[in-house]
């Protein structure tokens, strides 16, 4: 009867961990993607809340406005209009480092979901123990500008100077982790600028 015992015990405990790495292998290949995309959606939401409060910080502290960074020049006909790029990438710059400290600060942060939200049954969206997530910046913050002109009506000009943000955040727990590539734009200058489409632009960029 011992014998039986320890056989039986054997099995229990042989069937209970082969059950432990499938219902993990499980969870890692089917419930753990749909958690991440699931919580990805806070972690945009914290990442872009950072990158817009980077840039109101930084453009208020300078208090920057068009004409710091947009000069138009007529001479002899020729309208030319330029931009102040040392001012510009400066702006890049502050935001870039603003961003990369915020983001290395939420580290500690964690997205949390029920294990059962990940689980597409309806009924068991709110049950189960706490799949959670920490937030973790990959690499560097990058930080660059485009310029644009376009007709605005008659004799008018729209002109455009836009910041492109792009991060790289990564959602990890001890089982599965998953890098997201982030792109955001925020506009610096838009403006109109009377008289026609000039001649030529210096100084900057353009798409």
């Amino acid at each position: 009867k011992r014998r039986f015992r320890k056989i039986v015990a054997g099995m229990i405990i042989l069937l209970s961990m082969v059950m432990l790495v499938l219902f993990i292998a499980a969870t890692e290949k089917y419930v753990m993607p749909i958690a991440a995309n699931i919580c990805l959606t806070e972690a945009k939401e914290r990442s872009n809340y950072i990158i817009n409060s980077a840039a109101e910080n930084v453009l208020n502290e300078r208090g920057i406005l068009t004409e710091d960074i947009l000069k138009l020049k007529t001479e002899d006909g020729v309208t030319m209009i330029s931009a102040d790029t040392a001012a510009v990438n400066s702006i890049c710059a502050d935001i870039s480092a603003y961003i990369t400290e915020k983001l290395v600060n939420m580290e500690n942060n964690e997205v949390k979901i029920p294990y059962g939200a990940a689980s597409g049954i309806a009924m068991f969206a709110n049950s189960g123990p706490e799949i959670s997530f920490r937030i973790k910046p990959v690499g560097g913050t990058d930080v660059d500008y485009k310029t644009e002109f376009m007709s605005a009506g008659i004799n008018q000009t729209n002109y455009k100077i836009w910041l492109t943000v792009n991060i790289t955040v990564s959602l990890a727990n001890p089982i599965y982790s998953k890098n997201v590539n982030m792109t955001r734009k925020i506009m610096l200058v838009d403006t109109v600028i009377k008289g026609e489409v000039p001649s030529s632009y210096l100084g900057v960029p353009h798409s």
